[in-house]
């Protein structure tokens, strides 16, 4: 009884993870939206769809032999998903989905569904291969499941990947939550603040173009018109230095600071982090250092020295360029504030109210969901019971028509003898021709 009562809680603790429990989270636990999230288990099994399993194994059959599973077939599937041993599963079928002439009736809730359930099991090479393949997989984050993405990461300090995160936002061009934007911002500096061995993303993270493969088991898109000869310095960009550099500046472009210098400083920082010095010494030389943070300054003078010391001999025109800004700069203040701890009271700010404007959004998806997939799958069912019965139709129509024939026969035997002459004669011509 007691081994029942454990493995039962275990189950318990493992279906009720929450991004928002981990003590160093930014987020309130409000706003994962754990309980209204699992509701969607209760309206699915108002569709009888069976069990998480046994739905994804009935999805898997409709792909084999060439065939094809719809849609709302394979976001039933990850919707419906809870464990580890699920995801590659769902990732096949988004895979294969993704491959169909029905892949442009790809669902939102298919996309929310998958990254939850990855962040659930910190499937982290998973979440980061698929978003960084959107060709095979065509997932994107929306606002909520990217806030809670950032918030999981930063939970675990893993800062790398949760400004990855604030990147493929810019790179979205999701601008439109206040809370994503400061989040954003937030891990985009937490990552600047690292020092230089660990101020990097390393391959899982990023998009890596090797050389094409071809696989004969594993359909592909080859569609040479997908990709420009042109770097057009957005979803090309594979520096992780330049992609926070933009990001940065973005981010910050959107957000209306109130407080002017925390703004020149973030768009101090977008610059020297993306090592465009020449455009930093003018920054700096258009600017007074009175109208930068501390933080900042220091943040950028360590950068410049750091990048300074990697320099050979034959780079005296850099290295000229670095200790002209080092030299702009000044001495570095002592003091252990941090820029990131001015962003996080900005973020104070606004996260109630924010926080609230997106939880009420996500609600609202939800339920949108919901009875979008209850009607998808009804109208897919009301699809198949017509196409059983027109063939049920089509067969006793023809059986029909042969007892017709057998019953007529002797009353249409004048219409026989003349086909069968005209048969005949049809015979006798092709013989005379040879």
């Amino acid at each position: 009884m007691l081994r029942k009562l454990t493995i039962s809680l275990a189950k318990f603790s493992r279906r009720n993870l929450s991004y928002s429990n981990v003590k160093k989270a930014i987020l309130t636990s409000e706003f994962s939206l754990n309980k209204e999230w699992s509701d969607r288990h209760n309206d699915m099994e108002k569709l009888s769809l069976g069990g998480e399993y046994e739905w994804i194994v009935a999805v898997q059959k409709k792909f084999i032999g060439g065939g094809k599973a719809s849609a709302v077939d394979v976001d039933a599937a990850a919707c419906g998903a809870e464990e580890k041993d699920q995801i590659n599963d769902i990732l096949d079928l988004i895979y294969k989905l993704r491959h169909t002439d029905n892949a442009s009736d790809f669902l939102p809730s298919t996309e929310y569904a998958t990254l939850r359930l990855l962040l659930k099991h910190n499937a982290t090479s998973e979440f980061f291969k698929i978003l960084n393949d959107p060709i095979n997989y065509g997932i994107f984050p929306n606002e909520h499941v990217a806030c809670l993405a950032i918030d999981y990461f930063i939970s675990k300090n893993d800062f790398s990947s949760a400004a990855r995160i604030a990147s493929i936002v810019m790179q979205q061009e999701m601008f439109d939550s206040m809370l994503l934007n400061h989040l954003s911002v937030f891990s985009l500096v937490k990552f600047i603040e690292l020092p230089t061995e660990e101020r990097k993303m390393n391959e899982n993270l990023l998009v890596v173009k090797g050389p094409f493969e071809e696989d004969d088991e594993s359909p592909t898109f080859r569609y040479p018109y997908l990709k420009s000869k042109w770097n057009d310095n957005h979803f090309d960009i594979e520096e992780c230095g330049l992609l926070v550099s933009k990001s940065l500046k973005l981010f910050v472009d959107t957000i209306d600071y109130e407080d002017i210098k925390l703004k020149k400083s973030l768009e101090l920082l977008s610059i020297v982090i993306g090592n465009k010095y020449e455009e930093l010494l003018q920054f700096l030389e258009n600017n007074e250092m009175s109208s930068f943070k501390e933080s900042a300054l220091n943040i950028s003078k360590n950068i410049c020295n750091d990048h300074l010391e990697r320099l050979g001999e034959e780079n005296e025109d850099e290295k000229k360029l670095l200790t002209e800004i080092i030299s702009k700069i000044g001495d570095s203040v002592p003091g252990n504030n941090l820029l990131s701890d001015d962003i996080m009271k900005e973020f104070k700010k606004i996260q109630s109210e924010e926080e609230d404007k997106l939880i009420n959004t996500q609600k609202v998806e939800f339920n949108l969901w919901n009875n979008h997939r209850e009607n998808l799958l009804k109208i897919q069912a009301e699809k198949l019971n017509l196409q059983f019965r027109l063939q049920e139709i089509n067969k006793t129509r023809d059986e029909l028509k042969s007892k017709k024939e057998i019953l007529f026969f002797f009353e249409n035997r004048s219409t026989w003898e003349l086909k069968a002459a005209e048969k005949t004669r049809f015979l006798e011509e092709m013989k005379m021709s040879l």
